[in-house]
């Protein structure tokens, strides 16, 4: 009995260590903190005129959905301040559904200002216009974080129509 007992201790603890690690780089990557406001704590919102973004809250997290009537204006949650080092590779993950005609992306951005230049210029990666299916399909991209880079976020942005993410990770790969 106490050998069972124990059994249960240690596999309770090893699945709370592989929840920890399931969030990867970014805190409420799941979106499930709110703050006063109804926003994601650690996300900036971007979403002006006629636009909007909700929350549903879900088994594992919650599901984010932009919906973006005004396409002059996209809808648009950054995370600021990813905690990248120079010279190591990344992947982020999530799944993406949307509406007929919708379009969005999901990207990372950082300075850089390599030695000897006057100014910064910004960088990216998955930084096209994409077009969800219907059904929720899993993407990703991978990306090493180059020397003499600064301020790296992660967006997700809708520029036409309603788009929901789930399940983001942002992982260093080993």
């Amino acid at each position: 009995m106490k050998r069972a007992g124990m059994i249960w201790a240690l596999c309770c603890m090893a699945l709370g260590l592989m929840a920890g690690e399931s969030a990867g780089l970014m805190e409420n990557a799941d979106f499930a903190r709110l703050d006063a406001a109804g926003k994601p704590e650690k996300w900036e919102a971007r979403v002006r005129g006629d636009n909007q973004f909700s929350l549903t809250p879900a088994a594992d997290g919650a599901v984010l959905l932009l919906k973006c009537v005004d396409e002059k204006e996209p809808a648009l949650l950054m995370y600021r301040n990813l905690p990248l080092e120079a010279g190591k590779r990344y992947q982020v993950v999530y799944e993406v559904k949307g509406t007929a005609g919708a379009r969005y992306l999901a990207y990372c951005e950082w300075l850089l200002k390599p030695a000897g230049a006057d100014k910064p210029v910004l960088k990216g990666v998955e930084t096209r216009i994409k077009n969800p299916s219907a059904e929720w399909t899993k993407q990703q991209f991978g990306f090493t974080f180059p020397a003499d880079s600064t301020t790296p976020y992660f967006v997700f942005s809708c520029s036409g129509g309603e788009v929901s993410f789930r399940n983001l990770t942002l992982t260093e790969v080993k």
